[in-house]
């Protein structure tokens, strides 16, 4: 099965070890494609993978209940990458909210800026984030992100299924996953 986060590698090899704690991912793109990859799978263990994610800050914000509520209630059809920055300097506001910080441990930043649409409850939303990654030790986290705002598009049965599966949406069930072959 090619990975959800449209590496064009199978899932075993690219996201999967990272979602079942075989690994710990090496770049803070790679800890954004397997939270993706998470998301799409929805299982127990990805959303805990998820939630395991947030940085200690973000965690109590991010109940692992309503990352597994969303998780099957969304059906994820496309990731786009769209730029990778390292090795930032962080905002003296959020150096005082980090307690690594304070303590004078080795941090590295980074943010992801993507896009990831999907399909909920007969609409099409896109989600476009610019992502805040932290890296403690050898361990990638996210904090946060910005938001763009962008307005859904409500689906008629007639429409294409923006899945490309080639089918109307009302004869497209399940959807076509994310990374998957047409």
């Amino acid at each position: 099965m090619n990975c959800y986060c449209q590496s064009g590698r199978n899932f075993n090899d690219c996201c999967q070890p990272f979602i079942q704690g075989q690994q710990l991912p090496g770049t803070a793109e790679q800890l954004m494609r397997s939270r993706f990859s998470a998301y799409c799978d929805g299982s127990d263990v990805a959303t805990q993978y998820v939630a395991n994610s947030y940085h200690p800050l973000s965690q109590a914000d991010n109940p692992v209940a309503e990352i597994t509520a969303f998780a099957k209630a969304a059906h994820f059809i496309g990731l786009q990458v769209i730029d990778v920055s390292d090795e930032l300097s962080l905002p003296e506001s959020l150096q005082q909210r980090l307690p690594e910080f304070a303590a004078g441990s080795p941090l590295s930043f980074s943010t992801v800026h993507f896009k990831v649409q999907f399909i909920m409850q007969d609409k099409l939303h896109l989600l476009e984030e610019n992502s805040l990654f932290i890296r403690t030790d050898l361990q990638w986290s996210y904090l946060d992100g910005t938001l763009w705002d962008h307005p859904t598009q409500k689906l008629s049965r007639n429409d294409s299924c923006p899945c490309h599966s080639g089918k109307k949406y009302k004869n497209c069930r399940p959807h076509r996953a994310a990374g998957q072959p047409v």
